[in-house]
């Protein structure tokens, strides 16, 4: 009953993804669940961040690298910054190191898109943060991928692919017909 209630959960969180999140498992190297990944596009979306797959592949990649070359847990690293993405926090993004001035990323914003600073919804000035630190990150991290050369690790991975595997399995009782009550 765990196992098939754990499936659902899954199925439901991939079924409403708006991004594709294939390409941000790739790019960070198997340190992050796909669930994990899929809980954070989806917060994404919901607040009104638009992005497209490679960007938030970009995004999860950079957090990662920046992340694991500052000796942060990645995944925790990776939550932080799109939750305070999400919510449009500078000061929370400062805490990964990632230093956006709101104000400043707004106007710019708002200048590329023909509006005054002070006319853009609250969508908008979270987008406008969340352009600010795709710049921001492409600078400090470049084309760079998360470390892989560690035992640590290889742990680290073989956890997430387990947990992937286990939510995959999950996924598979709750749509297996030979397995549904009658």
């Amino acid at each position: 009953d765990k196992l098939a209630a754990r499936g659902s959960r899954v199925d439901d969180l991939y079924s409403n993804l708006a991004l594709n999140i294939d390409q941000a498992t790739a790019a960070t190297s198997g340190f992050i669940t796909r669930s994990d990944l899929a809980s954070s596009a989806n917060a994404l979306t919901l607040a009104g961040v638009k992005a497209t797959s490679k960007e938030y592949a970009d995004l999860t990649r950079m957090v990662g690298v920046y992340a694991d070359a500052q000796g942060k847990d990645v995944p925790e690293a990776v939550k932080a910054t799109i939750e305070a993405l999400a919510k449009g926090q500078s000061r929370g993004l400062k805490e990964q190191g990632i230093l956006i001035d709101a104000t400043k990323a707004a106007e710019a914003y708002a200048k590329a898109h023909h509006k005054a600073a002070d006319a853009l919804s609250e969508h908008e000035k979270r987008q406008a943060v969340f352009a600010a630190t795709l710049v921001q990150m492409r600078a400090k991290v470049g084309e760079a991928t998360i470390g892989t050369e560690g035992a640590g690790e290889g742990f680290e991975r073989l956890k997430v692919a387990l947990t992937d595997s286990l939510d995959a399995v999950s996924l598979w009782i709750t749509r297996s017909p030979f397995l549904q009550d009658a």
